[in-house]
C-alpha cells in the first residue's frame, strides 16, 4: 500500500532533449507508464501472493514504547517485503537504462538482459507476475523484447525516466524518484519538497503539515529531507541555530505503525524552559509538565558528564516534578490540538533567543 499510495501525481514535464516524437506522443508515453507502475502497485496491494509477498496485516507497532522483540520481528518481515520489491523495481530501472525504446517495445541485447537478471537479483516470481500484469518478455537471437500491449508507448518515458534517476547524484534519491514515478526527476537532481511528500497522508493531515509547514516557514525554520528508501522518509525543520542546534520538528513516514505519520517534536533542555513556563498558555504548561520525564537521579547520573544539561523542577496547578532535561518527543496525531501545540513550542522557543 505504502508503494502504491507514494505514487506521484501527474506532471507535465517537457521530453528530455533531443526526444525525436513529438509532444503528445510524449505526454501518452509519460501517462502510460504511470499507469503501468500504478497497475503493478495495485497488484501488489490486491494480489501480494503473486510476487511472493505475505498476504494479511502487517503494520502492528503503536509507538517505540512496544516490546524490543516485536520491533525486531517487524523490521525483519518489512526487510523481506521491501527486498522483493525493491529488486523488481531494479529490474525494470536497469530495463530502462540499458535497453533501447523501439516502437511499442524495449529492446535489450541477450547478454544485457541476462546481467540486469543477476544484478538485480530479481524472482523468478516477481518476473512471472510481471507477466501476468499482462508484461510480454520474448527471448530472441538479436535481442530481448519486454513490452505491455496496453501500454504501447510507455517505452521512450520508461526509458527517459530511468536514465534520468540512475544518473541523480543522490543514488536513494534517484531510485526514490523512479518508484514514485516522478517525472520531474527529468529537471536534474530532483529531490522531492515537504509538501509533495505529505500527499502520502490524508486530506485534513496534510492541512495541518501545511499550516504547519508555512508557520515555521516564517518563524527561519528549514525543512531538510532525508530519503532513505522507498516509501520511508524524513522531514526536520532546523530552526536557528542559536536557539537549538538540532531540529525542532519532525515528520516521518514508518509503515511499522498502525498510523504510519508519525511526528516529534524535539524540545531544548527542559531546565532552559522551566524558568519561563509560568508565562506560557495553560495548553503547553499542562504538555510540558507531563512531556517531561522523570528525573531519576543518581540512579541515571548521565548528567553528571555533560556540563550543560541538567535536571529541574516544574511547577503546574500547584504539583511540583523533578524532571530529566530530555522530553518525551511523540506526538500522537497531526490534528487542531497538536498544531497548536507546535506552533506555541516554536514560538516558546523564540523567546530563548
Amino acid at each position: 500500500f505504502g508503494y502504491l499510495h507514494s505514487l506521484s501525481e501527474p506532471v507535465q514535464v517537457a521530453p528530455p532533449e533531443g526526444y525525436p516524437a513529438t509532444t503528445e506522443k510524449w505526454e501518452l508515453s509519460r501517462a502510460q507508464l504511470h499507469a503501468f507502475i500504478e497497475l503493478v502497485y495495485t497488484r501488489f496491494f490486491e494480489s501480494p501472493e503473486l510476487f511472493g509477498l505475505p498476504k494479511g496485516a502487517d503494520s502492528y507497532l503503536i509507538k517505540e514504547g512496544d516490546e524490543k522483540d516485536k520491533k525486531s520481528e517487524l523490521k525483519r518481515k518489512y526487510k523481506q517485503i521491501h527486498t522483493v520489491i525493491d529488486r523488481g523495481l531494479d529490474f525494470l530501472m536497469q530495463l530502462g537504462v540499458r535497453g533501447e525504446a523501439v516502437d511499442d517495445a524495449m529492446l535489450v541485447t541477450p547478454d544485457a538482459y541476462a546481467d540486469i537478471l543477476q544484478s538485480s537479483k530479481v524472482g523468478k516470481k516477481f518476473i512471472q507476475a510481471l507477466m501476468a500484469c499482462g508484461v510480454e518478455i520474448q527471448s530472441g537471437q538479436a535481442a530481448v523484447m519486454v513490452r505491455h500491449m496496453g501500454f504501447p508507448l510507455m517505452a521512450d518515458a520508461w526509458a527517459a525516466l530511468a536514465h534520468a534517476c540512475a544518473e541523480h547524484k543522490q543514488a536513494l534519491v534517484g531510485r526514490f524518484n523512479f518508484a514514485r514515478c516522478d517525472f520531474r526527476a527529468l529537471l536534474g537532481d530532483y529531490v522531492p519538497d515537504a509538501l509533495t511528500l505529505y500527499r502520502f497522508f490524508s486530506e485534513e493531515e496534510q492541512a495541518h503539515l501545511r499550516d504547519l509547514h508555512e508557520f515555521l516557514l516564517k518563524l527561519h525554520y528549514k525543512p531538510l529531507i532525508t530519503i532513505s528508501e522507498m516509501p520511508y522518509w524524513m522531514v526536520q525543520y532546523q530552526g536557528p541555530r542559536k536557539i537549538k542546534s538540532s531540529p525542532f520538528f519532525q515528520v516521518e513516514l514508518s509503515e511499522r505503525y498502525l498510523n504510519p505519520l508519525q511526528v516529534y517534536v524535539k524540545l531544548v533542555s527542559v531546565d532552559r524552559l522551566a524558568p519561563l513556563m509560568s508565562g506560557q498558555p495553560d495548553f503547553l504548561q499542562a504538555d510540558l509538565f507531563t512531556r517531561a520525564y522523570k528525573c531519576n537521579g543518581d540512579a541515571c547520573g548521565w548528567c553528571k558528564t555533560r556540563p550543560y544539561v541538567g535536571p529541574s523542577v516544574l511547577e503546574y496547578k500547584g504539583q511540583q516534578r523533578s524532571v530529566c532535561w530530555y522530553s518525551n518527543p511523540d506526538l500522537m496525531a497531526m490534528d487542531d490540538q497538536t498544531t497548536a501545540l507546535v506552533k506555541q513550542y516554536a514560538l516558546f522557543h523564540q523567546e530563548l533567543a
